[in-house]
């Protein structure tokens, strides 16, 4: 199995974790939230809208010699407030999309492609791996906080 298949591989999981939760709960639980924090739908907005940040990343180390990537997050994002406020279905349904794009431009990537660099800008120099295992982290973490969000678990 080659690294991006793994990568690949695990993008996958995660899809389908997070299908399981949206089959499985209702979408009043993705509206669980502890006080002054996300609820799960925002979780899942986030992480969307993440993603799709995420595809454009990896288009633009494809293309570009080292291109500068800025640390993202929601609160400087100027699109986050549109995505905030979308429905939950309406989420899943960019949200899905996007991980097929996404699967999809891997697996398309040669063996040279995964060790093109992105610099980001408190990370410094990551290769296309370094760059896919950093998602999945991150991604990982909202995961965990969707699903203690949705079982009603607070820590």
């Amino acid at each position: 199995m080659t690294v991006v298949q793994s990568q690949i591989d695990h993008l996958s999981r995660q899809r389908e974790l997070l299908q399981r939760a949206l089959r499985d709960f209702g979408s009043e639980k993705f509206e669980n939230r502890i006080p002054h924090k996300w609820s799960a739908r925002e979780h899942f907005a986030h992480l969307a809208r993440h993603q799709e940040t995420y595809l454009s990343r990896i288009e633009r180390i494809l293309k570009e010699e080292k291109p500068a990537l800025v640390s993202y997050t929601a609160e400087t994002d100027a699109e986050w407030s549109n995505w905030v406020g979308l429905p939950l279905s309406e989420i899943e349904t960019r949200w899905t999309a996007q991980r097929s794009a996404l699967i999809e431009m891997l697996e398309k990537i040669s063996p040279d492609q995964v060790h093109r660099i992105g610099v980001h800008s408190t990370l410094g120099e990551l290769t296309l791996i370094e760059w896919l295992d950093f998602f999945l982290v991150h991604e990982g973490h909202h995961l965990l906080a969707i699903l203690k969000l949705i079982r009603g678990r607070t820590s």
